[in-house]
């Protein structure tokens, strides 16, 4: 391993940016989930174009493609490959999920609606955990707003999607060549379905949006793309101000701005995640990663807060949030996310 990829991989500011886009999505969800819309919501009304949701988690995926690609790179078998990405999603996934169903949904007033579901349905919604759907029970709402359990687990489909793409492009070549022209591809077809505000959907085996899984593919393959590179990449503070100003002048481009962060705003996150020297920032997420478990508990627990309160104020609410998630992260971390982790370990995989 050459002295850059020591940097890469081991001096890095990944855990600190996954855990702050993870608050992110809380500080967005807050006045939206509150009026049911992003008018008040805080990036929405500095630029008219994105959120902090969206760009969140296109910083999530961004982060995502290096990652898994280092990992399926270091990885000596297909199965361990497999095994480690099962390991880290389904675990936590499938609690969240229970949790939602069997616990908010009582705690939330409507415990009737699961008397109403037959066995047929139950079957039908263990497939659904399977297959990363989002926890669902007919006619349930915490408030006519919000009419979802957790609104957040939807990306986590197409997560495990492009986990799954990994193997797949690894056939054809993974190499910088092949990453590039695919890049290419997603990004024209998202740029045709935004132009044309289109969004195909494919309903076998389960519903997934063209537009969601070209805009989120775009992110993660430019993510592999800048590990596939990392040995040959210029690292400039001119090459960052650029990006940043190119970004500036697509945020008020509502059908672009969201490209933009993708396309431009990678250099600014890499070059934040390896060259800005901070030794707390560097050592949060790599004993005790909550990121993960905040994402998955924050939309519950907010819902739950707007409920009992319909005008609480959404700073309040992002604080709340904040601190009941963090704890709630770290306990899914602790007592189920690391263990399962950690049976890596016990099977040897690499």
């Amino acid at each position: 391993m050459n002295q850059l990829e020591k940097i890469s991989h081991k001096s890095n500011n990944f855990g600190f940016l996954r855990l702050l886009l993870a608050y992110l999505v809380i500080l967005s969800h807050s006045p939206e989930l509150i009026d049911g819309n992003a008018s008040r919501e805080l990036l929405n009304r500095l630029t008219g174009s994105v959120t902090f949701g969206v760009f969140a988690v296109n910083g999530f995926f961004l982060i995502s493609g290096y990652l898994i690609c280092q990992s399926f790179d270091q990885s000596k078998t297909l199965f361990s490959y497999f095994l480690k990405r099962i390991l880290r999603i389904y675990p936590a996934f499938v609690v969240i999920w229970i949790l939602s169903v069997f616990v908010i949904t009582p705690l939330a007033g409507q415990a009737h609606l699961l008397a109403d579901i037959n066995f047929l349905q139950w079957l039908r919604t263990l497939f659904k955990v399977f297959i990363l759907s989002q926890p669902h029970v007919e006619g349930f709402m915490f408030t006519p707003e919000i009419q979802t359990l957790n609104g957040s687990m939807w990306t986590i489909r197409y997560e495990f999607l492009c986990y799954l793409s990994i193997p797949l492009i690894a056939l054809i070549g993974l190499n910088k060549r092949n990453v590039i022209l695919l890049i290419i591809l997603f990004l024209c077809t998202n740029v045709y379905l935004r132009y044309f505000d289109v969004n195909y959907s494919i309903s076998m085996p389960f519903p997934i949006s063209l537009q969601a899984l070209t805009k989120l593919g775009l992110a993660f393959l430019v993510g592999m793309c800048f590990y596939q590179f990392r040995q040959s990449l210029v690292w400039n503070p001119k090459i960052a101000i650029s990006c940043f100003l190119t970004i500036l002048v697509f945020m008020t481009m509502r059908p672009y701005a969201e490209l933009a962060l993708i396309l431009f705003g990678s250099y600014l996150l890499f070059y934040f995640a390896f060259h800005f020297k901070n030794e707390r920032l560097q050592s949060i997420g790599t004993k005790n990663d909550i990121s993960y478990g905040v994402y998955l508990y924050a939309w519950p627990v907010q819902a739950m807060f707007i409920k009992h309160d319909p005008s609480i104020n959404p700073w309040l609410l992002t604080l709340y949030t904040i601190i009941i998630v963090s704890a709630l992260g770290f306990l899914s971390w602790k007592l189920v996310e690391k263990p399962f982790l950690d049976m890596k370990n016990k099977i040897k995989l690499n």
